[in-house]
Order: structure tokens, then C-alpha cells, then sequence
């Protein structure tokens, strides 16, 4: 796919107004912005929590499980986001990757996508920084559902598409 911009021109009266959006590679720039969350909330959080511990020799490095809670409770939410990343992460691939796949791209699934990682941010945001009360598990609970929404949005566009409706038109009639 080539890289594609956003144009404005002046109108008449003086304001400037959109006359295109190419949004081509916008979801694919999402998802590799999504990819990069999830390294830097790894690094930032439960990297420095353990590296600090295990280079101030409070720890050894042997003493972090995977199958124990540890640490104190901002590295348990740090733990829980990272890993909700992790498992949020190759759904949303799938979803950019068969939007590729099947050229369906428009300004809807851009604004889509962008919406997804916004969303994705501000629930580990949530999760990390705040204690889990009632009101800010409800936050969080929102900004997922919001990037649910948004992926159903998407996955709309893409089994609404000619590219797609044409393969599976193709495929029953190969069965």
C-alpha cells in the first residue's frame, strides 16, 4: 500500500476545509502504535519495579513467578495491564491485517483504529496509575468496551466490502 496524506484547501469564504482523506496505512501505523504500548508499559512498569529490586540485590533475579502473586499492588496492576495488552493485541492484528488483506480501508476504520489505541491507553492508564475502586474499574471497563465496539466497527466495514463479499462469493462457488 503507498502512504497517503490528508488535503485541505482554502474555500471561497477564507476557511479551510478537508477535501480528502487517504488513510490507507493509518490502521497498520494503530496497530504498530498498539504493539508499542504494550513493550513500553512492559518496560516502564513491571521492568523498572523488577530491576530495580533485582539490582539493589532485594531480590534475585530467580525469585519473580509467573504462577504467584508478587510485588506490591502497583505491580500486580501493572502485571494484569501488560498482560491484557498481550492478549488484546493479536485480535486487534488479526482485525488490521484481514482489513488489508481484503482493501477496505476507509476514513471510518482509520478513525476506528486510532480510536482503539486511544481507548487501549487510557484503560492501562486506569489500570496502572489509580487504586481499584468501583468508579475507575467501571472507567476501565468502558475504555475495553469502547475498543470493542470499535473492532466490531471495523470488522463491519470489512465483511461489508466488495473485496470480501467477492471472496466469499468465489469460495461458494468452488464448494
Amino acid at each position: 500500500m503507498k502512504y497517503k496524506v490528508v488535503q485541505f484547501r482554502y474555500s471561497d469564504e477564507g476557511s479551510l476545509v478537508l477535501t480528502n482523506i487517504y488513510a490507507a496505512n493509518v490502521e497498520t501505523v494503530a496497530l504498530l502504535a498498539f504493539a508499542v504500548w504494550t513493550v513500553v508499559l512492559l518496560l516502564f512498569t513491571v521492568g523498572i519495579y523488577r530491576w530495580s529490586r533485582i539490582l539493589t540485590r532485594r531480590v534475585s533475579v530467580n525469585e519473580w513467578r509467573a504462577d504467584e502473586t508478587q510485588g506490591s499492588a502497583f505491580y500486580q496492576r501493572a502485571m494484569r495491564a501488560h498482560a491484557n495488552c498481550v492478549e488484546n493485541l493479536p485480535v486487534f492484528a488479526a482485525v488490521i491485517i484481514s482489513l488489508n488483506a481484503f482493501q477496505a480501508s476507509s476514513t471510518l476504520t482509520a478513525i476506528s483504529s486510532v480510536g482503539i489505541v486511544g481507548a487501549r491507553l487510557l484503560q492501562s492508564l486506569l489500570h496502572v496509575a489509580l487504586p481499584q475502586g468501583v468508579l475507575v474499574a467501571s472507567l476501565r471497563f468502558g475504555a475495553f468496551f469502547a475498543q470493542l465496539l470499535l473492532m466490531g466497527v471495523i470488522v463491519f466495514v470489512i465483511v461489508t466490502s466488495a473485496e470480501f463479499l467477492e471472496t466469499v462469493r468465489l469460495a461458494m462457488g468452488a464448494a
